[in-house]
C-alpha cells in the first residue's frame, strides 16, 4: 500500500468521524454546532479524494516506468507529468516526465506545415 493510500484511508476515516460527530451534535448537545462539523467533514473528505487521485497517478507512473523498463513503447500518460499539469505544459518534471522529447520537438516541427487539409493518397 502507498504512502497515498495509507492517508487516503486515514483522512476518510477521519472524515467519516467527524460526519458522525455532526450528527451527535445536531441530534444531542449542541445542534448549533453542525455546521463547523459538516465543514470540517467536506474538507477531509476532498483531502481524502485528493490522495486517492495522486495515489492512482503514482501507480500509472510506476507502471509506465516499468512497461519502458521492459523494452515496450508505452504512450506518455495524460498529462504528462504533474509539474506540466501546474505550468499548463510549459514546465516539465525531468525525473518523472513521461513524454518523448524526440516526438514532441517533431511534432512542433510537422505543426507548422500542418494545413487541416489531410495527407493526398
Amino acid at each position: 500500500m502507498s504512502r497515498y493510500r495509507r492517508t487516503a484511508h486515514t483522512l476518510l476515516a477521519a472524515a467519516l468521524l467527524a460526519f458522525t460527530s455532526a450528527i451527535y451534535l445536531v441530534l444531542g448537545p449542541a445542534p448549533w454546532l453542525i455546521v463547523p462539523a459538516l465543514l470540517v467533514t467536506m474538507t477531509l473528505a476532498w483531502a481524502a479524494g485528493s490522495s486517492y487521485a495522486r495515489d492512482h497517478r503514482h501507480r500509472q507512473e510506476h507502471e509506465w516506468a516499468r512497461r519502458t523498463a521492459l523494452g515496450h513503447r508505452p504512450p506518455p500518460l495524460h498529462p504528462c507529468c504533474l509539474l506540466a499539469e501546474d505550468s499548463d505544459g510549459a514546465a516539465h518534471d525531468p525525473h518523472r516526465c513521461t513524454r518523448d522529447p524526440e516526438r514532441e520537438a517533431f511534432d512542433q516541427i510537422v505543426a507548422r506545415y500542418d494545413t487541416g487539409h489531410g495527407t493526398a493518397a
